[in-house]
């Protein structure tokens, strides 16, 4: 405590201030100077603090706070130096300036002994350069690094587009690296297959579910024995626990000296291949099945199948004939193909031109439908065949060659002779049967004349019977009986009275009776004309038969039409007429008179049969550039699509009591006029049309031709 009080006290010194004379203005400028001194040394030290703590990375930040200790010693000087002025407490002064002594030493010999370790401390330029030099490094090695990120890239691009699965196993088996089409057909990710063991994960089982020991593995072998390994009947296994076929190699990795560290294995899925195998078996067995097929087919057909090549487009091309030239012409397919033209040498003499001048057509491009000609057997026969042809083309679409084949028509030959007879004896019987139809038609209008006859008759019979004639006798009985005195007996007589009134209306009914008893004369007379013009109408038809001659078209459909009056009436069948004017024909009247009678009947059933009650039929005539149509429309039953291509043929019908003889009888005697016949339908319920077409002038003899298949429209 005395040593604290002695430094506070002053011992008798006087003021610092006295040795200025309390001169102010010499005061104010140590006041200020030291305070400013004072002031300056105090910030200097909190700024070394502030940096020493920013800058934890400095060296020797000791040293700092040495200086700040010294300096803060140095303005507390200072500050004593304005308390001394008034206050002279020099002994705390002196103490002061000792403290700033001491630091100040201390502070200058630890800095002495740092000037080795601060001279070693680089300078800006060396740290400069030095800088410099670390980037130039660090270029390299980002760009060392970039080549190396690159090279990896490229691995993993050329690992990971390679087909096959690769994997790398070390020597205990484990996987050190994996590429996706590995992983992907394992099923796995690649990071989690890495580090496990390979044999445990895809390897453990054989195809047909043992277990497989990995003793007996391949890839344990290779890594083993140092030699590489190839399996290719064996099964991998996927995480979700099934298997694939693959197929695989393991080749060993050594290392520096030599050793087995590694082993590569390469892998592929054959289960694509495997089906492709199977299925290449199967198309083989399959073609092999089908080759044998074909031939069994070649050889069953009835016809001579072949291909002919152009020897000078082909060289030397084998041609080929199935075994059925064995059977028609006798020769074998190897005599047949001994040579290249064997098949022209058996051509009929007589044809030989002909064909030669066929097959020029042929081999240029230009085919005909059929070649008909003969054959030479080998037993001397005379095969007539019917040849259909078509062209086997190269790569650049030129003609190198024939495929077709022959049929033997001997039998259609004979066939064809035989239905000419009989297509002769047909037209005379359509002819006839027309005629039948012709004078049917008569009969039936005769008869309902006949019945319009009988029914005048009874109508007259029953009048005379039911007349009032017996009350003219009666009448005369009375006046006979009152003769001597009529005057008194039409006076006073009641009878007498009432019998002129009575006179009046006998003579009414009387005259009533007589014209209802002519007019029925009159409808019978009418009759018995209608019966005279039908049968004159038939004979005049009979008369002309097979002589064509001109008729006026319209005339001959109102024939017809009046030849089916009765019937239509009966049916309550309408028809209509819708005519044309157009110029007359010259054909046969009474082949023309069949058809027409022909198509109204059978529009007269269609309608009957419908069970409409606006039964109509119309017939239309117009004409045209080559000569007349006369449409016979009905809206009748209508014809079925499936029946319109079988309408005309000889007996077909889908009447119950047809004979299916009309049609085909009125189609052949169109064709021979040289007109046709046509048949329009559109289905059943919808009416038919048919529609006969006849030319201005009739065909020559001998232009007919053929009788052509009738014309059909749906």
């Amino acid at each position: 405590m005395e040593l604290i009080r002695r430094l506070f006290s002053s011992d008798g010194f006087m003021p610092h201030g006295h040795c200025y004379f309390w001169n102010p203005a010499v005061l104010r400028l140590h006041i200020i100077s030291d305070a400013l001194i004072t002031l300056a040394y105090l910030t200097i030290p909190l700024t070394l603090v502030y940096i020493v703590r920013k800058r934890r990375d400095i060296p020797f930040d000791w040293i700092f706070a040495c200086f700040g200790i010294f300096i803060v010693a140095c303005g507390a000087t200072h500050a004593m130096e304005i308390w001394s002025i008034w206050h002279p407490t020099y002994w705390l002064s002196g103490s002061l300036k000792g403290v700033a002594a001491a630091a100040s030493l201390a502070t200058a010999m630890l800095l002495i002994r740092l000037i080795p370790k601060i001279l070693a401390i680089p300078s800006p330029n060396v740290l400069r350069e030095a800088n410099r030099a670390l980037g130039d490094e660090i270029l390299e090695r980002q760009a060392a690094e970039e080549q190396l990120r690159q090279l990896k890239r490229q691995h993993d691009l050329i690992f990971n587009s390679i087909g096959e699965g690769i994997h790398w196993i070390d020597r205990n088996g484990a996987i050190l690296f994996e590429n996706a089409a590995a992983a992907r057909m394992l099923g796995w990710e690649i990071s989690d297959l890495i580090g496990r063991p390979a044999h445990a994960t895809m390897h453990h089982t054989r195809a047909n579910g043992t277990p497989y020991p990995q003793c007996e593995c391949q890839i344990y072998a290779c890594l083993t024995s140092g030699a590489a390994r190839r399996a290719e009947d064996e099964v991998f296994w996927r995480k979700d626990g099934t298997s694939f076929p693959v197929e695989y190699t393991a080749t060993p990795v050594r290392g520096e000296n030599g050793e087995v560290i590694a082993a590569v294995v390469v892998f592929s899925d054959t289960s694509a291949r495997k089906r492709a195998a199977a299925s290449e078996a199967q198309f083989a067995a399959e073609l092999s099945r089908g080759r044998q097929r074909l031939d069994a087919i070649l050889n069953s057909v009835p016809a001579i199948i072949f291909e002919v090549f152009n020897p000078a487009k082909t060289g030397a091309r084998t041609n080929f004939v199935s075994n059925h030239v064995e059977t028609v012409l006798g020769y074998t397919p190897e005599e047949w193909n001994a040579t290249p033209n064997f098949w022209f040498s058996r051509i009929h003499p007589d044809d030989q031109d002909r064909v030669a001048a066929d097959s020029v057509e042929v081999f240029a491009g230009r085919r005909p439908a059929a070649i008909v000609f003969r054959w030479m057997a080998k037993d001397g026969r005379i095969v007539p065949g019917e040849t259909h042809l078509v062209h086997i083309h190269d790569e650049a679409g030129e003609v190198i060659g024939v495929r077709g084949f022959t049929v033997d028509v001997t039998e259609r030959v004979h066939t064809e002779a035989e239905m000419e007879r009989l297509n002769k004896q047909l037209v005379d019987v359509s002819r006839q049967a027309g005629m039948a139809e012709v004078a049917t038609s008569v009969l039936h209008n005769v008869g309902n004349v006949l019945n319009s006859v009988n029914v005048s008759c009874s109508v007259i019979s029953t009048a005379v019977r039911k007349s009032r004639l017996g009350n003219v006798a009666k009448v005369a009985a009375l006046l006979q009986e009152n003769a001597s005195d009529l005057g008194s007996y039409f006076s006073h007589d009641p009878a007498g009275q009432q019998l002129p009134d009575f006179l009046t209306k006998l003579a009414a009914k009387l005259a009533e009776e007589q014209a209802s008893i002519l007019h029925e004369l009159q409808l019978l007379g009418q009759n018995i004309e209608h019966i005279k013009d039908i049968v004159a109408m038939q004979q005049s038809y009979a008369r002309v038969s097979g002589v064509a001659e001109i008729i006026d078209v319209i005339d001959l459909v109102e024939d017809s039409l009046r030849m089916n009056a009765g019937a239509l009436t009966r049916h309550e069948v309408e028809p209509v007429r819708e005519f044309s004017e157009v110029p007359p024909i010259v054909v046969e009247k009474h082949k023309v008179l069949q058809i027409l009678v022909n198509l109204i009947r059978n529009a007269k059933y269609a309608c009957d049969e419908s069970g409409r009650e606006d039964k109509q039929m119309t017939v239309r005539v117009a004409g045209g550039e080559d000569g007349v149509r006369i449409a016979i429309i009905d809206n009748g039953v209508g014809i079925p699509p499936e029946n319109l291509t079988r309408i005309f043929s000889h007996g077909f019908t889908t009447r119950k009591d047809g004979h299916g003889f009309g049609l085909h009888s009125a189609v052949l005697a169109a064709q021979e006029m040289g007109g046709r016949l046509t048949a329009q339908s559109g289905g059943a319920g919808a009416g038919a049309t048919f529609t006969l077409e006849l030319p201005f002038t009739p065909l020559k003899e001998g232009a007919k031709g053929r009788v052509q298949e009738p014309c059909l429209a749906s």
